[in-house]
């Protein structure tokens, strides 16, 4: 599988989503390192590579992702207590962002948007019941950047800069740091 999302919950590896050699899918398949056995959860609603994904107060956020040239604005939330995917509130459509927990909420940051043919340069917050508001953009628009939190600032790690028609971009050696936001 490639083009997947990886997150840690409860002390589980969650991998979801991403696509083989015949197709994008919507597998969920959970490794315990404890035991070091994979077993399958419920898949996402729908087939998806290049979503991205957060663990948050318990639960799971899948957001956005694409298969073939569309890209999609869900957001869907796992609950492992219920082995269950309900929706959550839908963002600009988009596939190849960044996630992470940042000051307590939810950020995306960037992405690509294949309809309008364009690298986005947003970072949007998940605000309790206010759904996603923009915070402020990154100072540099990419596409497949990676984010992580470390030490109280939101890292935004590599990623494309142009438009990509394949899921091998051209990658930057860009990091940038945010604040609380």
């Amino acid at each position: 599988r490639g083009g997947h999302a990886a997150v840690v919950l409860a002390g589980q590896i969650h991998v979801i989503g991403g696509g083989n050699s015949q197709s994008t899918i919507a597998d969920h398949d959970v490794y315990d390192p404890t035991t070091r056995v994979w077993s399958a959860r419920a898949g996402l609603p729908r087939a998806a590579g290049s979503v991205a994904a957060v663990a948050h107060e318990g639960k799971l956020f899948a957001i956005g992702g694409r298969s073939g040239g569309e890209d999609f604005a869900a957001v869907d939330v796992y609950d492992p207590a219920t082995d269950a995917w309900t929706a959550g509130p839908s963002i600009e459509a988009r596939g190849t962002a960044g996630a992470t927990v940042h000051c307590g909420a939810v950020h995306v940051f960037g992405g690509e948007s294949q309809a309008r043919g364009a690298v986005l340069g947003e970072v949007l917050r998940l605000a309790g019941g206010e759904g996603w508001q923009p915070v402020v953009g990154l100072p540099t628009a990419r596409n497949f950047a990676r984010a992580v939190e470390f030490r109280g600032a939101a890292y935004v790690v590599g990623g494309g800069l142009t438009p990509q028609t394949s899921h091998a971009p051209a990658g930057s050696a860009i990091v940038e740091r945010l604040g609380c936001l």
